[in-house]
């Protein structure tokens, strides 16, 4: 891979990345890598005096705030102006992403077994310079999604008439009449101590997410759909009643109740959060014209937004592929 023996790669190294070769892979594709295991004033003047094109960091747990605090460190230098920073982490949570947000890191990946996704997320990192360049292309790619929602107007609201018969778990549940009993008289017992007022949807909310989590699709939307009458908690549970809907393997409801969201809403990063859940289910259908297009739409409003970059990235090789094909 000759084409990237002029490209930089610095690791700030831990245990992981040495014992999963990512250094030896980077190099495999023609990078040259730098290796630095002190998170400290001396490493960062040899960071400086690299130039690298990319800083990749953990978090581990032994150092997490410390990680945190270097990358900090250097978004604060000028030095390090056009230098990308990715982040390789061992779970997101949402203390973690707040943090990666903050710092405006260009991404971040999961740690795994296989260290392939974060070696093709170097990668792609740079084909992604042709899509900052073709900006022209975006503009007439990209529809504005509410002047296609005013044209369509087509909300669903058929989420309130499910019978257990129709979907099948995801969870291995026993289909018993006994089990089913034990669920009915807990659920009746919740519903006893529990009222109308305010301080009870997020009781019934969390209720929902149990019954998510157990496979109990119906059950989940009867919450979610309560909750919905709440002006505070509106937003989420509509999302709910989305995100329960694709797992019963109703992704064109889904993406219905996503929109209706989208237009719920006035708060950019929330129309974003709906956005990317509509561009998310498109591609799981195949539709990923449709899915580009909706992920473009989030990236030129916030470049950083959760993984949206790779996900375009891999779209866009997709969609290219068929047409050679």
């Amino acid at each position: 891979m000759t084409e990237n023996k002029d490209k930089v790669i610095a690791l700030l190294t831990d245990g992981f990345m040495e014992k999963h070769g990512v250094r030896e892979k980077l190099a495999a594709e023609g990078f040259k890598v730098e290796s630095y295991s002190a998170l400290s004033g001396e490493t960062v003047e040899k960071l400086a005096a690299a130039r690298p094109d990319i800083i990749i960091g953990d978090d581990d747990p032994a150092n997490a705030a410390d990680s945190f605090h270097f990358f900090k460190r250097l978004k604060e230098d000028p030095r390090f102006k056009e230098t990308e920073l990715f982040f390789y982490t061992g779970a997101i949570d949402v203390k973690t992403e707040i943090s990666i947000r903050r710092l405006k890191i260009t991404s971040y990946f999961i740690k795994s077994e296989n260290v392939g996704h974060l070696v093709d997320g170097v990668l792609q990192h740079y084909i992604q310079k042709d899509l900052d360049k073709d900006d022209s292309r975006w503009k007439k790619e990209i529809n504005d999604l509410e002047i296609q929602e005013a044209e369509e107007a087509r909300a669903d609201e058929a989420s309130s008439s499910y019978t257990g018969d129709e979907y099948t778990s995801g969870q291995s549940l026993e289909n018993t009449a006994e089990f089913s009993d034990m669920v009915d008289t807990f659920h009746k017992g919740i519903e006893a101590k529990l009222g109308t007022d305010e301080s009870s949807f997020e009781a019934y909310y969390n209720l929902g997410i149990s019954y998510l989590e157990m496979g109990l699709f119906p059950q989940a939307l009867a919450e979610f759909e309560k909750v919905k009458s709440s002006p505070a908690w509106k937003l989420k549970a509509v999302n709910m009643i989305g995100q329960t809907q694709r797992k019963m393997g109703e992704p064109d409801k889904a993406v219905e109740t996503f929109k209706a969201g989208f237009k719920e809403t006035a708060d950019t990063f929330t129309k974003m959060g709906f956005l990317y859940e509509i561009a998310d289910t498109m591609e799981s259908q195949g539709k990923n014209q449709e899915a580009y297009k909706a992920f473009a739409t989030i990236y030129q409003q916030n470049k950083e937004f959760k993984d949206v970059r790779s996900r375009l990235i891999t779209l866009k090789n997709l969609i290219e592929s068929k047409g050679k094909a």
